[in-house]
């Protein structure tokens, strides 16, 4: 009996810890989520540089918190939308 409820405590802890992950993931993947220049660039499979160059001229929509710069995961997702519908040789 002892190790019957045992094996419940580990099956309830298991489920907890899923659930704590799958909290997390939510909250790492939400897209009001602000990313870093480096992630924006990672997600458009371009270089860091290219990434910071494109957010000075003013072509990745970004926000600058004093000297930090993040990039709004969702207006960055519409701002690839808007760009695709546009087409290549809009620019």
């Amino acid at each position: 009996m002892a190790q019957a409820e045992e094996r419940g405590a580990e099956v309830i802890g298991a489920s907890r810890a899923l659930q704590m992950m799958s909290w997390k993931e939510k909250t790492v993947n939400d897209d009001t989520r602000l990313m870093t220049v480096p992630e924006a660039a990672k997600l458009l499979r371009i270089s860091r540089n290219l990434a910071y160059e494109l957010v000075a001229r003013g072509e990745i929509p970004a926000i600058r918190l004093g000297r930090v710069i993040r990039v709004p995961r969702g207006t960055l997702e519409k701002w690839l939308m808007e760009g695709a519908r546009e087409g290549p040789d809009s620019g």
